[in-house]
């Protein structure tokens, strides 16, 4: 489970960091400042789901006390709770970079509004309520919102997924020409 929530993760926030390439002059900025967001969130994210392997390692020691002993000793103490907060830091700053790839998409009329509800609902679900079942919500909400950007953006020109305004990018054509 951590390692395919890991690698989603890294696949979901690199992709929401690279389609803030289709942003033209509307939107780069918040595309910009989300893409780097969803980098840092990989860290976050990749941090945070170490710990479970760790415990499925544990898991397999033969003595299940000192298993308990040596995963109960992991989870308390000030660094395990500072590296707790680093890592939820981190993966929070990824979460706000997916949000604001998201307006920038918006700024940029490449999607609309629901994509932003979807994501925004399924951190506050999440957050809210805390279990595996809302995390499971807010996967699916976030799903959806990738189809939904992903569908806009193969709708799109192909200055559009160069990020150049079409204008400037249909002169350039004609030079080729």
């Amino acid at each position: 489970e951590a390692f395919l929530e890991t690698f989603g993760f890294m696949i979901v926030l690199a992709a929401f960091a690279g389609s803030a390439q289709a942003l033209r002059r509307r939107g780069g900025a918040l595309g910009t400042w989300g893409a780097v967001l969803s980098i840092v969130g990989i860290v976050g994210f990749a941090l945070s789901n170490t710990t479970g392997f760790e415990l499925t390692e544990f898991a397999q020691l033969p003595d299940r006390d000192a298993a308990f002993a040596m995963a109960k000793s992991m989870a308390s103490g000030d660094l395990a709770g500072t590296i707790g907060t680093v890592e939820m830091a981190l993966e929070l700053a990824g979460q706000v970079g997916i949000l604001l790839v998201i307006g920038g998409l918006i700024r940029a009329r490449i999607t609309k509004i629901w994509p932003l509800l979807f994501g925004i609902v399924g951190m506050i679900v999440n957050a809210a309520i805390g279990i595996m079942l809302t995390t499971l919500i807010a996967d699916l909400l976030l799903l959806a919102a990738g189809i939904w950007i992903a569908t806009n953006l193969a709708r799109g020109t192909h200055e559009a997924w160069l990020g150049e305004p079409v204008t400037a990018a249909v002169p350039r054509a004609r030079q080729l020409a």
